[in-house]
Order: C-alpha cells, then sequence, then structure tokens
C-alpha cells in the first residue's frame, strides 16, 4: 500500500511509535487521551512528549461513551492538563482537539451477546430484532439489559458505557454536548472523528458541517483512491481521510490518514512549529513522585542503577534537557543519586507563592508568558 502525503498517524497503547526512527513522511500525530469518564491511555504521557520531542505537530482525542458528558469532558482536560497539553486554560497542541464519535446503537446485538457470553446463532430472530431495537428490547426484557450492563462493567469492556433505549438524536445531542464544552473552555473548535455510518447511528445531524472533518473510510484499494469514496450526510468536504489501518511506515504500523492539502498548508495551518511544555518550579528540593515504574540511571540516558516502583517519593534538586532534547529529574534521596525521566513526575508541593510565571518557547524560538494562580 502507497503511504499517501502529507501523512498523519493515529496512535495509542495499541501502536505506540519508535520516536527515534519514525518516518519523516508523518507530518502530524492525533493520540488517544481518554475514554468514557475515567479511562486514561497508559502510554499519553510519553507520546505526548515523543511526539514533540521529534517536533511533530500533535493533537490528542477523546473516545466517546454513552455516559455524562461534563465528566468525560473533565477526564479528558485533567489528562491533557498532566501533560502540558492545556496550561492555564489554553490549548497547546498544534492540532485542535478531537472527539472521537464511534458509537453505533444498531450494534447493541454484539455488544449485548459479549456481555452476556451467548452468541448470534443462539437466539431467535425474533429476539435479534428485539436486541437491535434497544428501546423496544428494554419495554420487553428490561431484567436481561440489567444483569447484560453488570456483567459488561464487570469485564471491564470497551463496552461498558452502554446504555438502553438511545436514541439517534439523544446519541447527538451527547456528541454535541461534548464539542460545545470543549470549545467553550478552551476557545478552541474541535475537530470530529467519525465515518458515514457512525453519524448515521446520530441522525447526520446538521451541525457535522461546522466541524472540521476527520472521516474514516478504508477502500479495498486505498492505492486506487485519492479522497474518501462518500462522506457523512452534512459533511463540508474534508480535512483529513483515514484510509486505512493497516499502514506500514518506519517506526511505526497502524492507522493512517492524509491530510486534503499540500505541505505547505500543513505547515501554516499548524504553524510549523512544536510547543515546549513549561518546566515546573524547582526550589533547593520538590517533592515528587512516579505514577508509573521509572528507571533511575546514572546519567540521562545512561546506564539503569535501579528500577523504582511506582509511588515512589522522590526529592528532585535539579531538571537538566538532555542533547537530545528530552528533560531529565535529578534525585537526592535515593540509596544512590540519579536521573530520571522529569515529565514522568508528578510534582505534590508548589512554592510558598501565590502565582507562577513562565516562558513558553518553541521550536523555532518563539516566546510567550503564562501564569498559574495557586491561591
Amino acid at each position: 500500500m502507497i503511504i499517501k502525503e502529507p501523512c498523519i498517524i493515529d496512535t495509542s497503547h495499541w501502536d505506540v511509535p519508535n520516536w527515534d526512527i519514525l518516518d519523516p513522511r508523518v507530518v502530524g500525530v492525533i493520540m488517544k487521551a481518554t475514554q468514557g469518564k475515567y479511562f486514561v491511555d497508559p502510554t499519553f504521557t510519553s507520546q505526548w512528549l515523543g511526539a514533540g520531542r521529534v517536533k511533530r505537530p500533535r493533537s490528542a482525542y477523546h473516545f466517546m461513551e454513552l455516559n455524562d458528558v461534563s465528566t468525560q469532558v473533565e477526564n479528558f482536560f485533567t489528562a491533557c492538563e498532566d501533560v502540558g497539553a492545556i496550561v492555564s486554560g489554553r490549548w497547546m497542541g498544534e492540532i485542535e482537539p478531537v472527539l472521537d464519535a464511534e458509537i453505533e446503537l444498531t450494534s447493541a446485538v454484539a455488544r449485548l451477546s459479549m456481555a452476556v457470553g451467548i452468541t448470534k446463532s443462539r437466539l431467535s430472530q425474533k429476539k435479534l430484532l428485539d436486541l437491535q431495537d434497544p428501546e423496544r428490547h428494554l419495554a420487553r426484557n428490561p431484567a436481561m439489559v440489567v444483569r447484560a450492563m453488570r456483567a459488561d462493567m464487570a469485564k471491564k469492556s470497551v463496552f461498558a458505557g452502554l446504555t438502553s433505549a438511545v436514541t439517534a438524536s439523544q446519541l447527538a445531542a451527547q456528541y454535541k454536548a461534548w464539542l460545545d464544552l470543549v470549545e467553550a473552555e478552551l476557545k478552541v473548535r474541535p475537530i470530529l472523528y467519525a465515518s458515514k455510518w457512525t453519524l448515521a447511528a446520530a441522525g447526520s445531524p446538521a451541525w457535522v458541517k461546522d466541524y472540521k472533518g476527520w472521516w474514516a473510510q478504508y477502500p479495498y484499494d486505498p492505492d486506487g483512491q485519492s479522497a474518501p469514496a462518500y462522506l457523512p450526510i452534512n459533511a463540508m468536504g474534508w480535512w483529513t481521510w483515514q484510509y486505512s489501518d493497516k499502514g506500514k511506515l518506519q517506526g511505526f504500523t497502524g492507522d493512517v490518514s492524509v491530510f486534503n492539502g499540500s505541505q505547505e498548508e500543513w505547515a501554516a495551518e499548524t504553524g510549523g512549529e512544536v510547543m515546549i511544555p513549561p518546566e515546573p518550579p524547582i526550589g533547593e528540593t520538590m517533592n515528587a513522585h512516579n505514577p508509573n515504574e521509572l528507571n533511575l540511571r546514572k546519567a540521562p540516558m545512561g546506564e539503569i542503577i535501579r528500577l523504582m516502583p511506582a509511588n515512589t517519593q522522590l526529592e528532585i534538586d535539579e531538571i537538566i534537557t538532555a542533547a537530545d532534547g528530552s528533560k531529565w529529574a535529578h534525585t537526592t534521596n535515593q540509596p544512590v543519586n540519579g536521573y530520571c525521566a522529569s515529565w514522568l513526575l508528578v510534582y505534590d508541593e508548589a512554592p510558598a507563592v501565590e502565582t507562577i510565571s513562565f516562558d513558553v518557547r518553541t521550536s523555532t524560538g518563539k516566546t510567550g508568558t503564562a501564569t498559574i494562580e495557586l491561591k
């Protein structure tokens, strides 16, 4: 398969790029941040920083589930703030935030079947018809739906957010609520990722035309197409087209998309630069802990001294920048002092001041100032 350019990749914990050898044809990275009310992709931090280190424009997406929208927005904001994608209410990504709208109400059969451990072959045609119409099925057999939901939650299925009796208009309203809340808070209009079929499940709402469309449409032979064969109803063209989940590039295998424009237009749209997150304030020492396991090294990128378990309490007295631009923190309270990747740390204490101001630098030398209120 020929890789279409300009190429954008879609990443998550299922397909983490090798940033050190990433194909130069990749000009943008859109990575999974969150899903539903509570899930945060375990690789989001490393992917956000990795893409920034190799100077690829970035965005983050939220995978929508059928549950409370405001809590889902809060989950997305918290995860993005933790990695520096949002600073002081400002979106720092070079590409706008993205809503992943992939809920298909017609797949209720598969979801409920998975939850209760049954197969289609064991269901009568009448029962299949009931399951394909959740509202009708709920009225006929609410006990089965409740049991299915409990089993689904217990298995921690990706369909844990499934609810019954959801209409297309209600689904569209959930999507729009997320988009509106994010835009109101960040003053940036999000991008909508979907397909013709997932938006049809939401009634193909008229407001689709108001958003940049990142449309998924996988042809049998992608090499024979230069644009999507069909678009969602009410879509005003396409911003990017995800044409395959089997793209093979140096340093990455997975979902690939093409931008609807030239390399120059892409650079103009994304600014052609990567925002560098501000460093945390450091006094004489700063208490911190690592949410995940970390390697303590003799020097940045050097020999490993020991593995530090998650939530180890650390004292940090210095943050340095290595030759490749990565950030490293020096610890002072370990049996053998050493260095660890500073951006994987969570800082517990703030200085005894009311505000912190720091410079925000870009890879092209532009500067700005951000202020955090500590009151």
